[in-house]
């Protein structure tokens, strides 16, 4: 256990010591403010709490991942490419916990922006309005939707550039995360609003917009790959959650018999 703690320790601290990561996270956030600040009462300035709550983690899951992702495709491979991983394995105890404990920091390290920034438009819309619900109801959506998606992003952006280049992987990425999450169903043939959307539209559907004002999950008309988009309950909000953790478990298992063939 203080193996795995060391190496969850050390991959957080490293990650967020990465100039990157602060720097692209403050450019999404003014991307954010340019694009939506035109659209009246779309975040902030919407009174409810739930709903701005709600809107923020859609725009927070869909926009930072698609820089996060990619500076997470090096954690595992940089020490391979250094010559290092042997003694690192060695000096750890185990390959599986430093694995495990490179996972976990990496995880941490990436969703902690990803809170800093949806807190930071939580604070505003406190400050503008008084209503601390908010607060609570964006920790909700933390826990229910961002854990989640970035456990899934994490294990993927760690295992694939085990068996491609990182730039590649990086390309395919960001290629993936757009097609999957930002094309129209009804136009293109796509992931989105199927209980594989890791933007957690199926538990923002089910447990957080109950007066259906919104709606990211369920039946698209005329769109292909319906039959994976079932109308949004706690049931299926639960399966889409179970899938994408059942999908990031099968990508660390793969990470470590990759590596075990490898050393």
């Amino acid at each position: 256990m203080n193996r795995y703690l060391a190496a969850t320790r050390y991959e957080f601290s490293m990650f967020l010591r990465r100039r990157a990561v602060w720097g692209l996270t403050a450019a999404v956030a003014v991307l954010m403010f340019l694009v939506l600040r035109g659209q009246a009462g779309y975040l902030v300035g919407e009174p409810d709490a739930r709903l701005s709550a709600v809107r923020t983690a859609v725009q927070v899951n869909l926009l930072l991942p698609l820089v996060l992702g990619p500076l997470l495709a090096d954690r595992l491979v940089r020490d391979d490419r250094l010559g290092v991983a042997a003694l690192l394995d060695a000096a750890a105890g185990t390959g599986p916990a430093r694995l495990l404990g490179t996972f976990t920091g990496s995880f941490l390290g990436a969703a902690l922006p990803m809170a800093a920034l949806s807190f930071g438009i939580s604070v505003a819309h406190l400050t503008r309005y008084g209503d601390v619900a908010v607060l609570a109801w964006t920790a909700a959506t933390l826990v229910s939707t961002t854990v989640p998606a970035m456990l899934f992003v994490t294990a993927f952006a760690l295992t694939c550039p085990l068996v491609m280049p990182v730039p590649v992987f990086r390309v395919l990425f960001v290629g993936y995360w757009m097609w999957g999450n930002a094309m129209p169903p009804d136009q293109f043939p796509t992931l989105s609003k199927t209980v594989l959307h890791p933007l957690g539209g199926y538990v923002l559907t089910a447990f957080f917009d109950p007066d259906g004002a919104d709606r990211w999950a369920g039946p698209v008309p005329h769109a292909v790959l319906n039959v994976m988009r079932p109308e949004p309950t706690a049931a299926t909000a639960s399966l889409s959650v179970g899938l994408l953790l059942t999908l990031a478990a099968v990508a660390l298992t793969l990470a470590a018999r990759i590596r075990s063939r490898a050393s």
